[in-house]
């Protein structure tokens, strides 16, 4: 069974960080979120993962076990579905490069293979999250909506299984008013077929589209640690650090952080800095930061 990580996307609204970074490189406790997103396919049995890139795509060379295949054209979600039609021949999943899950992908994968179902999408009871809303009738899934205002309805939880079967719907999709073959339009063919299952998350996870996405799913899987900083590697650290994260080769003088995360290569002096993002390689002295939230 194949598995396949879109990550291809400029990453518009995680700007600044995405400038210097693409969104599945940026950290999460030190790891490259999308680590994670391959560490949850392999457990689920994913034996093969390809990565679907374009933006600084040479920066994704060093991601160990994955094969990169390059989405040429940035015009959505079902174009790097289709590149991997020719490596498939059996049932394969697709799991979004910026999802980050503490759950388990294996009972998606199971429940696929038991209904022999040509698409089958993990759902989210929590709704909070911008992107498409999943909507449910009689547990059968009747509309699924891009940027949808209307009340009610579930959360995409970025993981699906297809059947080889799927390529017969794909160049069914037309391009939405936003330019792009949407993965939406693609599962409201499928739904009004009654070709579309759906399994339910166990456990949680963060759409990590912004910037304060980031900082949330960092300081919620600290929390998740029980402990109270993470320190990585090659750090000098004279100060006091509460409930943050800090890269590695970072330097921290005669300073507090609070809540923030701190990549890689900074050096801090005499500073407070709280609820913050501080982006690699900056220099911080003699500041006070401590609005709602701040990038630096």
């Amino acid at each position: 069974m194949i598995g396949l990580i879109p990550a291809a996307g400029i990453g518009k609204r995680m700007k600044p960080l995405s400038d210097e970074i693409p969104k599945p490189l940026l950290p999460v406790l030190n790891r490259p979120l999308i680590e994670y997103v391959i560490e949850w396919m392999k457990k689920a049995g994913i034996e093969e993962i390809f990565v679907a890139v374009n933006y600084r795509k040479e920066d994704f060379k060093k991601i160990k076990g994955v094969k990169l295949i390059e989405q040429k054209v940035l015009d959505g979600t079902v174009t790097a579905i289709k590149l991997v039609e020719k490596f498939v021949d059996d049932d394969f999943i697709v799991v979004w490069g910026d999802n980050f899950l503490r759950g388990k992908l294996n009972n998606l994968v199971e429940s696929h293979k038991k209904n022999s179902a040509t698409a089958t999408i993990m759902l989210d009871r929590d709704v909070t999250s911008t992107g498409a809303t999943v909507f449910i009738k009689n547990n059968r899934i009747y509309r699924i909506k891009e940027r949808c205002s209307k009340k009610g309805g579930f959360s995409p939880a970025g993981a699906y299984a297809f059947s080889p079967e799927i390529f017969k719907y794909t160049n069914m999709v037309e391009k939405s008013e936003s330019g792009e073959y949407e993965i939406s339009d693609l599962l409201q063919i499928l739904a009004d077929m009654n070709k579309l299952d759906h399994v339910w998350l166990e456990g949680w996870r963060l759409n990590i589209t912004t910037p304060v996405n980031l900082l949330r799913a960092n300081l919620k899987f600290l929390n998740e640690t029980g402990k109270n900083y993470f320190v990585g590697k090659n750090c000098d650290i004279d100060g006091e650090i509460e409930n943050t994260i800090i890269g590695n080769d970072v330097v921290v003088k005669r300073s507090r952080i609070a809540s923030s995360l701190i990549m890689d290569g900074v050096r801090i002096e005499d500073s407070l800095i709280e609820n913050g993002i501080i982006r690699p390689n900056r220099i911080i002295k003699n500041s006070r930061i401590t609005d709602s939230f701040a990038i630096l």
